[in-house]
């Protein structure tokens, strides 16, 4: 009995040598409709040759698959055939890569999808465990309009909203075509305090400005540019609060003021009690 269950844990050794170990990773679990995904690859070449993906070969291969979560379907990419690199990845070697997903899917309806990373070496068939990412459409905090000429002439709804992320409150810009001809992406703008409202500004030649609040004591100015050919993010600036700034600077100045009226008082307490 012992020797059966010895030769069974050296196959079981010897099985897992045989594998390849697949991770894929994203750095959050939920993002707005049409942001960016980045998703991060790993594999692990456990087997005893080089693995060696190329596109068209159906011996070595290396994709992503994304999932629907609620019906289990697959989400086609946007090409007939994905394929995420060439790589030579020698035995016992570790390959990392990073790739957007949202390049290659469409993934601007809400709801759960399942991401897997996914490797054929020597014929054999090998997938990561799913990464679960949720859609969600962020909390509308105030939008406004572009209409373009045209024929049929067509419009841009410029919105802002808000979504709590890693316990802090991030503004986010999404853009919709209306008819939905054209996807623009959803643009970060920073942290967030909702104690002033974001203020929104768009102008006759199409630049977009954003103002929001990020700490008690600096604002964001966003510029983004708007036109009837693209949607471009040109840049930000810190602004500082001169109100919140000049109080925060002024603080320990007024604490000294307070020790020393309050050493003044003592001292003239003492003196008060001097018989002569």
């Amino acid at each position: 009995m012992r020797k059966l269950l010895l030769l069974a844990i050296v196959i079981s050794l010897g099985c897992n040598a045989q594998e390849l170990g697949l991770l894929v990773d994203t750095e959050s679990r939920t993002y707005l409709i049409g942001e960016p995904i980045e998703v991060s690859t790993r594999i692990h070449n456990r087997t005893t040759r080089t693995f060696t993906p190329r596109r068209g070969n159906e011996a070595a291969h290396l994709s992503i698959t994304v999932m629907r979560g609620e019906s289990r379907s697959h989400v086609e990419p946007h090409g007939r055939e994905l394929h995420l690199a060439d790589i030579d990845l020698p035995s016992s070697e570790v390959w990392q890569g990073q790739v957007e997903i949202t390049r290659l899917f469409n993934l601007r309806n809400e709801g759960r999808y399942l991401i897997r990373l996914i490797a054929v070496h020597d014929g054999m068939r090998y997938e990561s465990f799913p990464r679960t990412v949720e859609i969600v459409a962020g909390f509308e905090i105030t939008k406004v309009e572009q209409v373009f000429p045209g024929n049929p002439p067509h419009q841009r709804e410029l919105r802002l909203s808000y979504w709590i992320r890693n316990q802090m409150e991030e503004l986010f810009l999404q853009v919709t075509e209306k008819p939905e001809t054209r996807q623009w992406r959803t643009y970060s703008l920073g942290p967030l305090i909702r104690t002033t409202a974001p203020k929104i500004d768009i102008a006759p030649d199409g630049l977009l400005t954003i103002v929001h609040r990020a700490t008690p004591d600096v604002f964001i100015k966003s510029e983004i540019r708007s036109d009837d050919n693209e949607v471009a993010f040109l840049g930000q600036e810190r602004l500082v609060d001169p109100v919140a700034s000049s109080s925060k600077r002024m603080a320990p100045f007024q604490a000294m003021a307070v020790e020393d009226a309050i050493k003044k008082r003592d001292e003239k307490k003492k003196r008060s009690w001097w018989p002569f």
